[in-house]
């Protein structure tokens, strides 16, 4: 019983490597298809209206953006 301890602790070990690994394969996918955007002061931009800011009642004919916002200062 006690050598089926010790082997359960080294599985869990090995698991948690295993999924750090993945999760690091993933992010990096992930990153390298990610496009890069630079805005610049004055620029005109349109923002995704997410499930928290979407408008009540509005259903799927709702708007998928909202704006046009204009760039006042970029951090």
């Amino acid at each position: 019983m006690l050598d089926e301890l010790d082997l359960i602790d080294e599985r869990i070990d090995s698991a948690l490597v295993r999924i750090q690994n993945y999760q690091n394969e993933t992010a990096r996918y992930y990153n390298s298809n990610v496009r890069q955007r630079k805005f610049h002061e004055g620029d005109r931009v349109l923002r995704k209206v997410f499930q928290n800011t979407v408008e009540p009642n509005v259903g799927k004919l709702g708007a998928n953006w909202e704006g046009p916002y204009l760039i006042s200062k970029v951090v």
